[in-house]
């Protein structure tokens, strides 16, 4: 029940015009944190 609650609620605020600009935020840091943790991974460590 309260997982599909969360669904509606990112759903809605997915197609929310008011949250798109959080969203892009959101994905950018997302992004970011990706890109970096992956350049450490692969990057020697000394």
């Amino acid at each position: 029940m309260e997982n599909n609650y969360l669904y509606v609620n990112i759903t809605r605020m997915l197609f929310d015009r008011k949250h798109k600009k959080k969203i892009k935020v959101a994905w950018a840091i997302l992004s970011i944190l990706i890109i970096v943790s992956m350049v450490l991974l692969y990057a020697p460590l000394f």
